[in-house]
């Protein structure tokens, strides 16, 4: 029970904090956004454009492919740092933690995914930039893992 209460807060805190940032930094609405989260879940496409626009937009994040997916979709990482990151070599020495946010494991769970895309961007152009300053966040946006994981299953 405390566990469950533990989880509420934090999901309530998490959302005051999202509503607390603001509407869009720098005019990159989200897809949800766009849609004034009217249109359901962002869909792949539109994920990975967004993903790609902020990349293009900043030198301060990166986009690596980390695998695919059953249906040849590429799974990536975003990487945003604050001096540039562009190997593991590069950590040696921070005192910054690293941050790891994986999303929408489950193919259902799509509110990760939307807040991600709005940290992401958030952390990149709006008031999470200060935030930033003292850690190294890494976001899966999209991972499914039920997909990605039967590449490994072998049949019988």
């Amino acid at each position: 029970m405390r566990y469950n209460a533990f989880r509420v807060a934090a999901a309530t805190g998490f959302l005051a904090l999202l509503v607390s940032v603001g509407a869009t930094a720098q005019g990159f609405p989200t897809p949800a956004e766009r849609t004034d989260f009217q249109a359901g879940p962002t869909m792949y496409d539109d994920l990975m454009e967004f993903v790609h626009e902020l990349d293009a937009s900043s030198d301060l994040m990166q986009v690596r492919k980390i695998t695919e997916t059953l249906r040849g979709r590429d799974v990536v990482l975003s990487i945003l740092s604050n001096p540039p990151v562009y190997q593991a070599s590069d950590l040696i020495g921070s005192d910054k933690p690293i941050v790891l946010i994986v999303n929408n494991v489950h193919g259902g769970e799509v509110a990760g995914k939307e807040a991600s895309l709005i940290i992401m961007r958030d952390l990149l152009y709006g008031d999470l930039l200060r935030w930033w300053c003292s850690t190294s966040p890494r976001s899966i946006p999209t991972v499914q893992k039920s997909r990605v994981a039967k590449t490994n299953r072998t049949s019988t």
